[in-house]
């Protein structure tokens, strides 16, 4: 009896203080994870260096502008401050073009495949401008070396499209818009999965007038923009117009049913980049306030009193071949402004590519 007594107080003994350990065991190794979230949020790992494998590069060659109207930008983000960001971001390499001896010749043939069979008019070595024999003229001009095009329908003199009130809606129009660019064989990857956007208008010869409804509306613009890159958007010289836009009429003619193509893109060698240091986005800001930044919408800011609402990163669509596709500080606004300044630390750009 004894023996099973001592057993019996032993064995209650060993699960009472077992138990105790077991829950003290737990919850100090809760506490211990605790601390250790807290130490890597309040001590995070110094980013990697950037690799500045390009070395010095070009600086962003934005499209030229007579002077800016005077504005004085006023920051109301939501909570009044200027964002954080991160101190380095990748720039891309942009693969550059060149040509071969089958390069005018398949120029030509690409013509051919979307309707212009005519012998072209060479304005210089790279450029093709192709004229339809019907009136009102059809005019195709492309860059034989990059493949950038557009397609212009001489519409202003066609009273026929005056007062359709028949363009396409949002979702046909798309589909039309990139049916044309898959038959022309331009539709590529970063277009297929980014966004579109889509404009209604009124013709009113020789003028299209921004229509407020569908059923005030003559033709569709659609817009096309590149899908985001590093969670970045691409953003192209004006925001509210992508280089890449197919405007459809309502005609019921198909002669007369695209009426106007703008296709310019470069492409972007996403497996070759490099990381860059960015300015400080306090330097950045003082360049809006010297009205130093490039204006891509001024939108309806007559007044000059311009509200800042959000700044992110995102990259710049070249309209012109440039080397690097690189990042840029996005300042939107209210009423429709935006306004660009390049985000890369000045001391990594090189002489030879500044603005002058």
């Amino acid at each position: 009896m004894t023996n099973l007594t001592e057993t019996s107080y032993y064995t209650r003994k060993i699960l009472k203080y077992g138990s105790i350990s077991f829950v003290t065991f737990l919850v100090l190794r809760g506490l211990f994870l605790v601390g250790l979230e807290w130490w890597k949020k309040t001590h995070p790992e110094p980013p990697p260096p950037p690799t500045l494998a390009f070395g010095k590069i070009p600086a962003i060659k934005f499209p030229k502008k007579d002077s800016n109207p005077p504005f004085y930008p006023r920051l109301e983000t939501v909570d009044n401050r200027l964002p954080t960001f991160p101190t380095t971001a990748k720039v891309y390499f942009i693969p550059q073009q060149t040509s071969n001896l089958f390069t005018w010749d398949r120029a030509k043939d690409w013509a051919k495949q979307i309707g212009f069979s005519v012998e072209p008019e060479t304005p210089n070595e790279y450029t093709f401008v192709f004229k339809t024999q019907s009136f009102p003229t059809t005019t195709l001009t492309m860059n034989v070396l990059s493949g950038n095009f557009t397609i212009s329908y001489n519409y202003q003199n066609d009273l026929t499209l005056v007062g359709l009130k028949s363009a396409p809606p949002q979702e046909q129009a798309i589909a039309e818009a990139r049916n044309f660019l898959q038959k022309a064989g331009v539709f590529t990857v970063d277009l297929t999965n980014g966004s579109q956007e889509i404009v209604y208008f009124r013709f009113e010869p020789p003028n299209l007038e921004p229509a407020i409804a569908l059923s005030e509306a003559d033709l569709t613009l659609v817009n096309f923009f590149r899908v985001n890159l590093d969670d970045l958007k691409i953003m192209p010289p004006n925001p509210k117009k992508s280089l890449v836009s197919v405007l459809i009429s309502g005609s019921t003619d198909s002669q007369k049913r695209i009426l106007e193509v703008n296709y310019t893109h470069f492409p972007i060698n996403e497996t070759t980049s490099a990381t860059y240091p960015l300015k400080n986005i306090e330097d950045a800001w003082q360049e809006l306030q010297k009205n130093e930044a490039y204006l891509a919408n001024f939108g309806q800011n007559y007044d000059g009193q311009v509200v800042i609402r959000k700044i992110y990163l995102g990259y710049f669509d070249p309209p012109d071949e440039q080397k690097f596709l690189e990042p840029i500080y996005v300042f939107e606004g209210d009423r429709e402004f935006f306004a660009y300044v390049s985000a890369l630390d000045p001391e990594y750009i090189s002489k030879e590519g500044s603005p002058k």
